[in-house]
């Protein structure tokens, strides 16, 4: 059997029996996955609000991605949402100890503390040191650490 053949196989036994719904629902999946956003889409119907923002939260740049195509095509086949689901601005528990070991990195490279990016930042410029206090904080803001910056 062909890849192509067993990824149709798969979706379509996720998907089970076509009905409008489903149609919509997917079709707003396939939108998300082009990018097409706004008015280059149909708007859901309110009863799909839930799902519509997994869908909307499914993106390619996330680490979960491959994962989040077979779960949202799964829960278009229960119309139903997921009640785990981690979309784009979600993350797991490696990832946020990746986050906050970078972020000490950051914050001990500002503070000039030995740090790991000594070598691959090089001198601290007044540019770099803004623009590594910029990541620090976004960083910061968007994984809710609560590590002060500046110690």
């Amino acid at each position: 059997m062909e890849i192509s053949q067993s990824i149709t196989m798969k979706i379509c036994n996720s998907l089970g029996e076509p009905d409008s719904d489903k149609r919509v629902l997917v079709e707003a999946l396939i939108n998300r996955l082009l990018w097409k956003f706004g008015n280059e889409r149909q708007p859901l119907p309110e009863k799909f609000d839930e799902i519509g923002e997994q869908i909307d939260r499914t993106d390619i740049c996330h680490y979960t991605f491959p994962v989040n195509v077979e779960r949202i095509i799964s829960a278009i086949g229960r119309l139903m949402p997921l009640s785990d689901f981690e979309g784009c601005g979600s993350f797991g528990s490696e990832q946020l100890r990746l986050t906050e070991e970078y972020f000490n990195e950051l914050c001990n490279w500002l503070q000039k503390r030995r740090s790991r990016l000594d070598t691959q930042l090089g001198k601290r410029t007044p540019l770099k040191r803004w623009l590594a206090a910029c990541l620090a904080k976004t960083i910061k803001e968007y994984t809710g650490l609560r590590e002060p910056m500046l110690k």
